[in-house]
């Protein structure tokens, strides 16, 4: 496989929510695979250890779009000699990595970034529409936490109702 030199930035969409984005020589951006998993709720490894074991999840993935093509990157640190080096993937597999987390994983972090980024999109678009100027870029991490925040409280709010209603239909079966 062939390592191509990149710059690295992270990718912040709010505090705690971020990912290592990658843009190769060409202008094709890309998302670490670590960060990735991390990002949509899954242990570090997570996606790795889906390529490696080519299961169940992999063929999911795949019927929905993802394409699994990684990339091996390198980045120059800090202008030290050598390199360290990274997999990514596509922001389009993200994309279908952020959805599959969403709806299959129920990760509720997934969810999240899709309601903040569908928030800040939609916003963006009525924006352009209507003459105003889209949102700067720290109005829209301000607008992301926002949605990101009330989505996970929301969902944590349901979960405890669940369990809640779970542990009332125990106590009346038993009665």
């Amino acid at each position: 496989m062939t390592i191509i030199k990149a710059k690295r930035a992270t990718v912040e969409f709010c505090p705690g929510v971020t990912v290592d984005g990658y843009m190769l020589p060409n202008g094709e951006f890309r998302v670490g695979v670590t960060g990735a998993s991390r990002a949509v709720g899954y242990s570090k490894q997570w996606l790795s250890q889906v390529h490696t074991r080519n299961g169940k999840t992999l063929k999911d993935l795949h019927l929905k779009g993802f394409t699994g093509s990684r990339s091996e990157v390198s980045v120059d640190r800090d202008g030290v000699s050598g390199s360290s080096k990274t997999s990514t993937i596509s922001l389009s597999d993200f994309r279908e990595l952020i959805k599959y987390a969403a709806i299959v994983g129920q990760k509720s972090q997934a969810l999240g970034i899709l309601d903040a980024l569908l928030d800040i999109g939609i916003e963006d678009y009525f924006r352009l529409s209507f003459g105003v100027n889209q949102m700067t870029l720290e109005e829209k991490r301000a607008k992301f936490y926002q949605t990101y925040a009330a989505t996970i409280n929301w969902l944590e709010e349901d979960r405890e109702d669940f369990n809640l209603i779970e542990a009332q239909q125990r106590f009346l079966k038993a009665v």
